[in-house]
């Protein structure tokens, strides 16, 4: 039950901020290249998710930051 909360709250902040990056996608965009530039902002979202694992990885052991 404690669980929940937490959960929900990730849920609705999710669909959220979904709902925004849409919204701000087609805002920036010209009418008329809306799809190409959602597709791309959807392809650089995709590799930063793919990417910053390893990005963290290799910083946090670059800097040692325990010692």
């Amino acid at each position: 039950m404690v669980a929940i909360a937490p959960a929900l709250v990730h849920v609705v902040a999710d669909v959220l901020s979904s709902a925004a990056q849409w919204a701000l996608e087609m805002d920036l965009a010209a009418p008329s290249r809306q799809s190409e530039y959602q597709g791309v902002a959807n392809l650089l979202a995709g590799a930063a998710r793919g990417l910053a694992p390893q990005l963290v990885a290799i910083l946090l052991i670059a800097h040692d930051p325990w010692g």
